[in-house]
């Protein structure tokens, strides 16, 4: 064989598309003759895949399978446990979203005007505000008479500490 279809079938063969005929000739070639330099790695590729095997195999193996898949296949799958839980947490979620999205229990407030003209509604807002303005002065006035005694006492503690 020519060493260009050698190279050729080597390509297909790493490619995984040659036919087992195919892997048979390069078997033969590597076997049987001398091998360029480039192509020695092949060559020890293909002595090592086409080595009898030392390996043995107890008779009793096939039998140890057998029965081992036996009993995995009679115990109930994890798979339908997956199941049920993917199952039920998909009814969770939608229990969920159907509570976030859902209208409110209590009834939307609909504000009335109170007052039957506009002049009335600003005569009531003028007085509450100067009730707040009244209650907030009063509140001030408190303050101012708590800042004297503090600013006595910040006189004494300075004089102490200078």
């Amino acid at each position: 064989m020519r060493l260009d279809e050698i190279e050729q079938l080597l390509d297909k063969f790493y490619d995984g598309t040659t036919t087992p005929e195919e892997e048979q000739q390069l078997w033969h070639y590597f076997k049987n003759e001398s091998v360029p330099p480039h192509l020695e790695a092949d060559a020890e590729l293909f002595r090592r895949l086409n080595r009898p095997s030392r390996v043995s195999v107890p008779a009793s193996l096939e039998g140890k399978l057998v029965r081992l898949i036996d009993g995995n296949s009679s115990r109930p799958s994890l798979f339908i446990g997956f199941r049920i839980g993917a199952f039920a947490a998909g009814i969770a979620l939608l229990l969920g979203l159907s509570f976030w999205f859902s209208e409110p229990a209590t009834p939307t407030v609909h504000y009335v005007d109170t007052y039957s003209s506009p002049e009335e509604a600003y005569d009531e807002a003028q007085r509450v505000l100067a009730l707040v303005s009244g209650n907030l002065n009063e509140g001030l006035d408190e303050v101012g008479k708590l800042e004297r005694p503090i600013e006595k006492t910040r006189e004494i503690l300075d004089k102490q500490f200078d």
